[in-house]
């Protein structure tokens, strides 16, 4: 996951209360006093570690089989815990720029070490239609990529009650 946090404050998210435990000295740091009551407040760039990365993606590939979930495919999932497509807020509207500028970056880049240095899949679940920006490089992935947007209702007003920051459905669809 690109970020830590999400800007889309959806009420029904599972995250605040399995993940941000686990990161609350971090998010203190960035003023964030109780990542559960402000979720939807926060969304941060991780710095991004090629090396790291790359560690990672090696372990993933070297999992044996029999460790696998049932379908037995070797996955990396973007957007478990955050939208790695979602737009960064910040007060400083050159920041945002910038902030926004680098965490497309990132996700490319992920995305396209994913692609060239592994055989891992990619299974991706956005709210955003930023997604589509990036249609070309997840093209190239052909059938190692299941991509997905999340639509609780069609409706818009309602969509605003259960996602209040997310974009609009309509937008999605």
């Amino acid at each position: 996951n690109p970020f830590v946090g999400c800007g889309h404050a959806c009420r029904f998210c599972y995250v605040p209360d399995v993940s941000t435990i686990k990161l609350q000295h971090h998010l203190a740091r960035h003023g964030v006093e109780d990542p559960d009551v402000q979720w939807g407040q926060y969304a941060f760039l991780r710095p991004f570690d090629e090396k790291k990365f790359m560690a990672s993606l090696r372990k993933a590939e070297a999992t044996p089989h029999h460790e696998l979930n049932a379908d037995g495919h070797r996955a990396v999932m973007l957007s478990t815990t955050t939208d790695a497509w979602q737009m960064l807020r910040h007060p400083d509207p050159e920041r945002q720029r910038e902030l926004n500028v680098q965490a497309r970056q990132t996700v490319r880049r992920m995305l396209e070490l994913i692609r060239d240095r592994s055989t891992l899949s990619v299974r991706i679940l956005t709210r955003s239609p930023l997604v589509s920006r990036d249609f070309d490089l997840l093209a190239s992935f052909g059938d190692r990529l299941l991509l997905g947007s999340s639509i609780p209702t069609l409706n818009n007003e309602l969509a605003r009650v259960y996602e209040p920051k997310a974009p609009a459905p309509t937008l999605r669809l």
